[in-house]
């Protein structure tokens, strides 16, 4: 699966052709900037610079073709691989959020399941993901994806857009306690994902 999103991400990086299909900014804003990252901005003081800073460098962001809800309900396997679908909101921007917001519905699952296997699975989407980085510094991708899982991971406990499994108010913590330290201290997604604690 990170094969597959960073090999779209690679085919379309500065590519005006593809720029110029997708001016799909005012969408992408109002489906995923505005409920993920201002609207939590708006309701939390401490964080909001760190917030407001991070949504302005995602609108400005412009490299590659960015699917915008890469998640495991999206995606369907085939015998030439993944097959990523519902791409309304896709748009011509920064590839870390997809990397971002594919690796936030994993580890989202693993505090709400408990099961190791979704830590691994995330570790896995992130490594398979890092050899397809072709079109800037690897590091500076990862570390972007983990600015942005960070945000997002907070966003699905006190954004517009909740996760509807996560009810448990203990799981709620685990996630919004380890957000809003990653939000402080940004780490990139590789490490990120390494150190993320279910419990």
């Amino acid at each position: 699966m990170g094969k597959g999103i960073a090999a779209v991400h690679a085919a379309t990086a500065y590519n005006d052709g593809d720029r110029a299909d997708f001016p799909n900014d005012e969408m992408f804003r109002a489906l995923r900037v505005d409920p993920f990252l201002l609207y939590v901005a708006q309701h939390d003081a401490e964080l909001a610079p760190a917030l407001t800073a991070l949504a302005g460098d995602l609108s400005a962001r412009k490299i590659a073709l960015v699917h915008g809800d890469v998640s495991p309900k999206n995606i369907l396997v085939s015998a030439d691989g993944p097959v990523f679908l519902d791409a309304e909101c896709a748009v011509y921007g920064d590839p870390a959020f997809d990397l971002a917001f594919c690796t936030t519905h994993l580890l989202l699952k693993a505090v709400w399941s408990g099961d190791a296997r979704l830590n691994a699975a995330a570790a896995a989407l992130v490594a398979a993901y890092r050899p397809g980085i072709d079109w800037e510094d690897a590091e500076d991708v990862l570390l972007r994806a983990g600015k942005l899982t960070a945000a997002l991971l907070l966003a699905r406990v006190e954004g517009k857009s909740p996760a509807p499994y996560l009810t448990d108010p203990d799981h709620k913590h685990i996630v919004r306690d380890q957000a809003r330290a990653l939000i402080r201290a940004p780490q990139p997604i590789d490490a990120l994902v390494a150190n993320w604690k279910r419990t």
